[in-house]
């Protein structure tokens, strides 16, 4: 299972097949749509215009039904999380979150091998080759 960290990149990815959308936790993004209208205005905003700093919002590329499906999926199964949409408790205005901590796009939810424990970066290595035995791509 995977946690996205973009919306539109994520929204690529899955388009481009690099990643299945069954494989997709929930992503995580810095948008600030309350209802799914409103969602349909970002994700057409990426399809038509991109995103002038990062080309990998290109979703102009892919045909706007096969776009807004996937978008359609994600944000009916629960799986578009956006933090901004949220009260700030201390202050009560609305979160503004900053830029997500990570540079990859998906992050995997599995043991990591940032453990040094020699029996658990074991471990961690036998359950990589036990998926790749099973045909899943492992990044």
């Amino acid at each position: 299972m995977l946690i996205g960290t973009s919306l539109g990149r994520c929204l690529t990815s899955i388009l481009h097949g690099d990643v299945d959308i069954n494989d997709v936790a929930c992503i995580i993004t810095r948008t600030r749509a309350e209802t799914w209208d409103k969602m349909v205005m970002v994700v057409k905003e990426y399809h038509e215009y991109g995103n002038n700093r990062m080309r990998e919002y290109d979703l102009g590329q892919f045909e706007w039904d096969k776009v807004i499906d996937v978008a359609h999926q994600l944000w009916h199964s629960g799986r578009i999380h956006q933090p901004r949409n949220y009260t700030d408790r201390s202050t009560g205005g609305l979160l503004d979150r900053p830029s997500f901590p990570y540079q990859d796009l998906w992050l995997e939810i599995i043991p990591t091998t940032k453990s040094t424990t020699p029996a658990v970066v074991e471990a961690y290595e036998h359950y990589r080759m036990l998926r790749i035995l099973a045909g899943e791509n492992v990044g």
